[in-house]
């Protein structure tokens, strides 16, 4: 419907106040322009009548509501497109600005009589949002892209106000994901979103950034300095899109290790090893990453349930289930149910004498996704991380106690042999030849530049005294939670490390359930919907699990039921000691209103709100009943949550004086002086400035439907929770904006000028020749396949029968010196597994190389016609200077010392 620029026009004195009487199909462009500026330097009656609507066919037509100021005219521009087509020679006949006002009016409402709102009329185009058609219109059970586009400032409004009605992320303490961006923060990650980290030779700095990163995070969990590293340039590891990636990838590379070692012990083929069961042992605390490792990769768990009074895997019992099909053990530093610590130290003894008397090699992986930047902070603490033997590799979410935005994670080997190296793979097709150790190929950046900004940010010092502050608050809110009184005993049973566990170093995480001695008519669940009126969000959840295989439901703990009800509290950096005064009210207050309640607020009050008109798929009625927590809907559904929850009773007033702070547990040294010295703020565009700020939306157990999901929830079958693998919302706001803005129609129109600047390079490669002869030949469909259909790119390789001195690779590095980065590549691959080199043709050698051209949007045809003469430049050069350029350059840039490694 409508798009907004900014421009400035030269408007000639002769053409502001002229009048044409001219054909307008007969004008050059130059008058059509002139015209043009004449119209629009008289357009202020028409912002009198509260109605511009102009279609030109042409490119020329423009509709503008602003005055002129001078010789210059700023302007703020919006073209209409309408569903009709209005003939521009009609605005041009009269010689009179009243009749041309008149008839512009006239003609804007007979196309509102045959075009009715719904079907998108755009009317004054510089009324806001509230006062468009679109505020009025009904919301779409079933939506679609809209025919038309729609203007950018009410697509940014559309998506608040899904935004609008979510929880606040600040006031969710359910969640571990860090939501508080500094604004150097926001301007960081909109660097990195434009980049794609998996291209490490188009960005090779952004990649050794990565390496930077990635060598502090192992230094930090004390891993051994591997002997390759003077060749690799930075330790065993990766980045990864949060925990839940690094896990799978931690634990295939545990796979693949014992599948080597037990084909040895067993004298068996690798076909034959591949016929046997592994199992992995694991406490009943894991998350719901390593569920999927279990269903997706053929793994057994075998689980370890621990007391509800530890919630720790006990080493004693590790012998009864390892055998020599175990690939590992998993310790968890920092259980999601209550921020406990598995004894990593303990588990590594255990190891060495299991090892010893079964003839094994079992080994450890630390999955630390919440712990991995708090442990290494906190005092009096056995050592737990690469300075014990036995541990293999560490995991860890950047984008929960790491501080960085939603979707990093990270993974750190001991070594590369048997361990890393099993997990990757060589990508050669992108104009260079680099390893990939992730499972997700193609992601955004912004991870890993904003990791790189915290750990230069805060430093040591900064995250020791941030982890202090965020453990003072959890001890405020444990004495807070035991003071809640009724009779004569308290309401709450504190459950983490710190209340029951003999081990007090733990999360920042506050656990607790409602003390069942009491025999209180309500439980956790109900506690958590009532805390939910004062606009907090607190997650209850029943101590209970589903088995990954079987779909059994089965308790927790060894000693408890999986009926008991427990909840946490999260302390994350941006819940501050007034904030948490503030918390304790409402929970006193929810507490007081649950009893004077009685037994009927469970009545009349699910255990799981329903905010839709029907069952989720997959979710029974049985399941909505008990419930936890309120299942995947998307933005909308969690925003239908929180009306529901509004509504349901009258927000009380809160008493606002603030109790007194306990004393510190410590005194931290001074953070680090702000590094950076830049504006406040970011001005980019609204949608991805949304994004930033919901970036670290809660997390969600699994979905089968989204993969990563982006919103807490809980899987419809389940009344347990599990915090799952993370991505940020940035990418769906940004979709829901480009679908509203570009439409139906600005898709067709921005595919066909993709398609239009594909053929013109492909002619324009078509033209260069040596001897009377293309020097290119074209691969793409349109130059070679009869199905003429194509995506928009160009695919081409040096003609071969003209015999010239240099190939496709050698073009990739003399074209790049003109900034155009154009990738070639040989006619080859690796085999998966077995690392042969293979032809991808049957027709062609691996040694033929080609390249490529993308035609994104942003390829505008000047942009490919400097191209094509960069391209015609290089054919020149290295046609004049033979086969000496290929000694005198590599095949491949090496940007660093060595070879990436991650």
């Amino acid at each position: 419907m409508l798009v907004r620029w900014r421009f400035r026009a030269e408007v000639p004195e002769n053409l502001r106040h002229g009048h044409w009487q001219a054909d307008y199909n007969a004008l050059s462009a130059k008058q059509r322009t002139a015209m043009t500026h004449e119209f629009l330097a008289d357009v202020e009656v028409l912002r009198e009548a509260a109605v511009c609507v102009c279609t030109f066919s042409s490119n020329v037509g423009r509709l503008v509501a602003l005055l002129r100021d001078g010789p210059t005219v700023s302007v703020d521009v919006q073209v209409g497109f309408l569903v009709g087509s209005i003939d521009p020679r009609l605005l041009l006949k009269g010689d009179s600005l009243a009749r041309r006002a008149s008839r512009v009016l006239r003609m804007a409402r007979e196309m509102e009589k045959a075009y009715p709102k719904s079907h998108g009329l755009p009317l004054d185009l510089n009324w806001p949002y509230y006062a468009s058609p679109l505020s009025c219109s009904e919301r779409a059970e079933d939506m679609e892209i809209p025919q038309s586009g729609t203007d950018a400032r009410h697509c940014v409004r559309m998506v608040e106000d899904y935004h609008l009605l979510d929880f606040s992320e600040r006031l969710n303490t359910s969640s571990y994901v860090n939501v508080v961006f500094e604004p150097e923060e926001e301007r960081v990650a909109m660097m990195g979103l434009k980049v794609n980290l998996a291209d490490q030779t188009v960005y090779p700095e952004s990649f050794r950034m990565h390496n930077d990163t990635l060598n502090m995070i192992a230094k930090l969990w004390h891993c051994p300095k591997p002997d390759d590293f003077d060749e690799k340039g930075c330790y065993a590891g990766a980045g990864t899109v949060g925990s839940t990636e690094a896990c799978l990838l931690a634990g295939l590379a545990l796979k693949f290790r014992w599948r080597k070692w037990y084909a040895k012990r067993k004298s068996q083929s690798p076909d034959q090893v591949r016929g046997v069961y592994p199992n992995l042992v694991i406490s009943t605390m894991f998350q719901a990453a390593w569920e999927k490792l279990f269903k997706y990769m053929d793994i057994e768990p075998r689980f370890v349930k621990p007391s509800y009074k530890t919630f720790i895997l006990d080493p004693n019992k590790l012998k009864d289930y390892i055998d020599d099909q175990t690939i590992g053990v998993v310790c968890i530093m920092g259980n999601h149910y209550g921020g406990q610590y598995d004894p990593v130290w303990e588990v590594d003894a255990a190891l060495d004498k299991i090892n010893a008397e079964k003839g094994l090699q079992v080994g450890i992986h630390v999955d630390a996704a919440s712990g991995g930047f708090i442990a290494p902070f906190q005092d009096n603490l056995p050592k737990w991380d690469f300075r014990l033997k036995n541990v293999l590799s560490i995991s860890a979410s950047g984008h929960k106690f790491g501080n960085s935005c939603c979707g990093t994670g990270w993974v750190i080997w001991r070594q590369r042999k048997d361990l890393s190296e099993e997990v990757a793979i060589n990508v050669s097709y992108l104009g260079g030849s680099a390893d990939s150790y992730t499972l997700n190929f193609s992601r955004p950046a912004q991870g890993v530049y904003v990791q790189f900004y915290k750990l230069l940010r805060l430093g040591r010092e900064g995250y020791y005294s941030q982890v202090n502050n965020q453990m003072c608050v959890a001890q405020y809110l444990r004495e807070g939670l035991l003071s809640v009184k009724e009779g004569s005993g308290s309401v709450f049973t504190i459950l983490d490390a710190v209340g029951m566990s003999s081990q007090k170093v733990c999360l920042p995480v506050v656990t607790a359930m409602i003390n069942p001695d009491l025999g209180l008519p309500f439980d956790d669940i109900d506690f958590q919907h009532v805390i939910a009126q004062g606009h907090w969000y607190v997650s209850g959840y029943h101590m209970s699990m589903h088995h990954p295989l079987t779909e059994e439901t089965m308790p927790l703990f060894t000693d408890q039921t999986c009926d008991q009800a427990m909840f946490r509290i999260v302390v994350k950096n941006n819940l501050t000691m007034r904030m948490a005064a503030h918390l304790l009210d409402e929970i006193k207050a929810a507490v007081a209103f649950l009893i004077n309640h009685g037994k009927g607020f469970q009545h009349r009050k699910p255990k799981r709100l329903p905010t839709q008109k029907s069952v989720p798929v997959g979710c029974s009625a049985e399941s909505r009943r008990s419930s936890a927590q309120p299942p995947y809907l998307g933005l909308r559904g969690l925003g239908k949550a929180a009306m529901a929850l509004a509504v349901m009773a009258p927000v009380r007033p809160v008493p606002m004086s603030p109790p007194a702070r306990p004393a510190r547990l410590r005194v931290p040294a001074p953070p680090r002086a702000r590094s950076g010295a830049g504006p406040g703020g970011v001005k980019a565009a609204a949608a991805a400035a949304l994004a930033a700020k919901a970036a670290a939306k809660v997390c969600a157990r699994k979905s089968r439907s989204l993969g990563y999901a982006a919103c807490m929830a809980q899987d419809a079958r389940r009344a347990d929770v599990r915090t799952a693998q993370v991505d940020s919302a940035m990418g769906v706001f940004v979709q829901f904006y480009k679908l509203l803005r570009l439409g139906r129609e600005g898709y067709t129109g921005q595919v066909e000028n993709q398609m239009s600047v594909a053929q013109f390079l492909r002619e324009g490669l078509q033209s260069i020749q040596h001897n009377g002869e293309s020097v290119f030949t074209l691969l793409d469909a349109v130059g070679m396949s009869s199905q003429k259909l194509c995506l928009p790119v160009v695919t081409a390789m040096i003609n071969p029968e003209l015999g010239l001195p240099f190939d496709d690779i050698d073009f990739q590095h003399v074209v790049a010196q003109g900034h155009w980065y154009v990738s070639g590549y040989h006619m080859s691959m690796h085999h998966p597994l077995t690392e042969e080199t293979t032809p991808l043709f049957t027709d062609q050698p691996s040694e033929q190389a080609m390249f490529r051209i993308v035609v994104k949007n942003n390829l505008t045809m000047r942009m490919a016609a400097n191209l094509l003469d960069e391209m015609k430049t290089a054919v020149q050069f290295l046609i004049s200077h033979g086969k000496g350029f290929q000694h005198r350059k590599p095949k491949r840039l090496h940007t660093h010392k060595a070879v990436p490694a991650c």
